[in-house]
């Protein structure tokens, strides 16, 4: 077969010149690239990076061409295509070659205006798989061009933006039968290879199997024992709800969801607040189609209070929140850590080692007290206040960086080492409360402090 490369695309975003190349297959184990414009640009060899799977991102600096700015090259965006060459190194190396048009990535949005539809198939083809239908309208510059992200890491082909009414704006995308949530996405390309997207989030349901199972039983356990058998009957309390009928193999897997809980197992806990109903949902998948789903009624609603009211697909998950005991913890918690940190600070620019081991004992007793607000809270505060303590903790994660180079520069082994090992304590919170994140679903909702961190970068991977 023939060089597995393919040359996609080269791009200006302020002062780095980034190439994507794609790769089929995995004959590649490094990709290396050199850009070169006669009188304009000369570029030593550089190294890929793989950010996802068949994709390398080749970055290119000014001073790696032997400039102080790349000032020179956006008079070219969009009009100018450069020769580049990318070689593959792996079992059968090999090197291809195209010229690019180079494009910007700062020209900026405000002349594109353009919304899109979702539409959703009720029914799952004969293949197990379910539909959906996208259309887009609005306007952009002339000569822009457009493709569809589908958020399962594949695009449609790139096209000009056609006339009005052209249905080629309108397509159809097909989903496994397992479903999903995915982020669809209309991206506009814009003549200097500006790209702007509109985004739309959908949750794509799975598709039944054909013997599926909806005449499902449950019992409530709490947390002192007591047994119930109808979601109504629950006053206020933590429970453990498990399906009594039909039996359910452990080949099965279980999906559950109560307001804004939701976990996975043969069993689920969730915790239900005083005044609060709501839908228990479960399903079960085998083969990737849903073979058992059911649910019912649990709580009794206040008046005015119940789902109907403010029923909307689009909001972040709902709870009833943390409760004071946990806030406390939390707000001690985050206490012990800054002060142990400035205790840390202080101990190493005075050379004082019993204020930093005193400091790093405080530290990690704020640590511990995060480690139990993770084990115990987490799974019923508020989606943003969860949003909020990872952020912090990250936070708290940069600024030990910077302490322990403080310290090791200064020769302070002992703390520099100290506030290493605390680091990874936090880290490892910090992955829990992820893991928590992400199993409830909640939304990241981006902020100045992803900014400030320079977190969450997202990447496009394209295929035809």
């Amino acid at each position: 077969m023939g060089c597995p490369l393919n040359i996609d695309q080269l791009s200006l975003n302020g002062e780095t010149l980034t190439l994507v190349v794609e790769v089929e297959g995995s004959e590649c184990d490094s990709v290396s690239a050199r850009i070169s414009e006669s009188g304009l640009l000369e570029t030593v060899d550089r190294a890929g990076r793989e950010f996802q799977p068949r994709r390398w991102e080749v970055g290119f600096t000014p001073q790696d061409a032997g400039l102080s700015t790349f000032s020179s090259l956006k008079e070219h965006c969009g009009k100018k295509t450069i020769k580049v060459i990318a070689t593959c190194d792996g079992n059968s190396p090999c090197s291809s070659e195209n010229e690019v048009l180079l494009r910007c990535k700062d020209g900026g949005c405000d002349d594109v205006n353009v919304s899109i539809e979702v539409t959703i198939g009720e029914d799952c083809d004969g293949e197990g798989e379910r539909s959906i239908s996208l259309a887009a309208s609005g306007s952009a510059p002339n000569g822009s061009r457009y493709l569809w992200g589908f958020g399962d890491e594949t695009y449609s082909r790139e096209h000009d933006i056609p006339a009005a009414n052209d249905d080629r704006f309108n397509l159809t995308h097909s989903f496994p039968r397992s479903g999903g949530r995915y982020d669809m996405a209309f991206i506009v390309i814009k003549p200097d290879g500006t790209e702007c997207p509109t985004t739309k989030t959908v949750d794509v349901e799975p598709c039944p199997c054909d013997n599926l199972d909806t005449d499902l039983e449950f019992r409530y356990t709490n947390s002192e024992g007591e047994s119930f058998s109808n979601g109504t009957d629950l006053p206020p309390g933590s429970y453990t709800v498990t399906v009594t009928r039909p039996e359910i193999g452990d080949d099965i897997g279980l999906t559950w969801s109560f307001e804004d809980q939701h976990g996975r197992g043969n069993s689920f806990e969730f915790n239900l607040d005083d005044g609060v109903c709501g839908t228990l949902a479960v399903s079960g998948l085998r083969n990737n189609c849903i073979l058992y789903q059911g649910g019912e009624e649990v709580g009794t609603c206040e008046e005015g209070s119940g789902d109907d009211d403010n029923d909307d697909s689009d909001s972040p998950p709902r709870s009833g929140g943390e409760g004071i005991g946990c806030a406390i913890l939390r707000f001690v918690a985050f206490a012990c850590i800054a002060v142990g940190l400035v205790g840390v600070i202080a101990g190493i620019a005075t050379g004082n080692p019993i204020l930093c081991g005193i400091s790093i004992g405080v530290l990690t007793v704020g640590i511990v007290l995060l480690l139990i607000w993770a084990l115990h809270c987490a799974a019923i505060a508020e989606c943003a206040t969860l949003q909020g303590v990872i952020q912090t903790i990250e936070v708290f994660l940069a600024f030990m960086a910077l302490i322990a180079v403080f310290g090791l520069v200064l020769q302070d082994f002992g703390c520099g080492v100290a506030i290493i090992l605390e680091a990874a304590f936090l880290g490892l919170v910090n992955g829990i409360l992820w893991r928590v994140f992400n199993i409830r679903r909640c939304r990241w909702e981006p902020n100045a402090v992803d900014t400030f961190l320079g977190l969450r970068g997202a990447y496009i991977t394209r295929s035809n």
